[in-house]
């Protein structure tokens, strides 16, 4: 994971054409997490063994402890990557990449200041850390939005994998949730189509709000200093990922 120098960071630094007078951009990304990034969600989950349900409970009821985890994810850069554009004092973040499933990629669009920026060049610096991010693609849109007309539209059925109606739990963002506790569950949604309209083409998003946790073989006693490593040091969480990579790369070597 760590290259030949043994950074266990990558540079990227993207280059575009500025336009004249244009002070905002969309930066369009083709993303994913990484697999084995995606693979240490569980791994580092795993080293709070016995105790990962209470830490579980911690987050759902301190305000105060989601934000300290959403700001070490920004420092770490594990699943939101930081979009740094190069200006006359630095390189200065402007943006956040957010991440997304590790098996495909999807296309995000992150609306970019760049009223600071000289010259005629736009250059955007990422440090991705190894393993943890596919990158595909980018481009840049300078245009301006163009007007669109939104029509939201409510499912009319929804039915789970008993054949249940569970409509009543999906239709507002409350404290009512459809649980799925069991890996294979599903959920049919019916949704009405609006009409197309003359001269427009018709685009549907999915709309919606969830959370899931991953099941987790039963532990035993929780790694603490391992996780306080992960915690408190820089670049942790990513050194703890590449020795696992190199723990599972020497137990492949062995099975050969």
């Amino acid at each position: 994971m760590a290259d030949s120098r043994g950074q266990l960071r990558r540079e990227l630094v993207l280059t575009f054409p500025r336009p004249a007078g244009v002070r905002n951009v969309k930066l369009v990304a083709n993303a994913a997490t990484g697999f084995w990034g995606a693979q240490m969600i569980r791994a580092m989950l795993a080293l709070h063994g016995r105790e990962v349900d209470a830490w579980y409970a911690t987050l759902d009821g301190n305000p105060g402890v989601r934000a300290l985890l959403h700001a070490w994810n920004l420092r770490e850069e594990l699943y939101a990557l930081k979009l740094e554009l190069e200006e006359p004092t630095g390189w200065e973040v402007r943006g956040i990449l957010p991440g997304g499933g590790p098996v495909l990629a999807e296309d995000r669009v992150i609306p970019l200041d760049v009223s600071r920026a000289l010259g005629d060049r736009l250059r955007i610096r990422l440090r991705p850390p190894a393993g943890f991010w596919a990158l595909n693609s980018f481009g840049m849109e300078y245009g301006v939005d163009a007007p669109v007309s939104v029509t939201r539209v409510a499912p009319v059925e929804a039915r789970d994998s008993q054949d249940v109606n569970v409509l009543a739990e999906l239709l507002a963002a409350d404290d009512q949730y459809q649980m799925m506790a069991h890996v294979g569950e599903q959920v049919q949604l019916v949704f009405p189509a609006p009409a197309p309209r003359d001269g427009m083409e018709r685009t549907v998003f999915l709309h919606s709000r969830g959370y899931y946790r991953l099941h987790l073989v039963e532990g035993g006693e929780p790694d603490r200093s391992t996780l306080q490593q992960i915690a408190n040091t820089p670049d942790g969480p990513v050194r703890f990922a590449a020795d696992r990579f190199g723990e599972w790369r020497s137990s492949r070597h062995q099975e050969r």
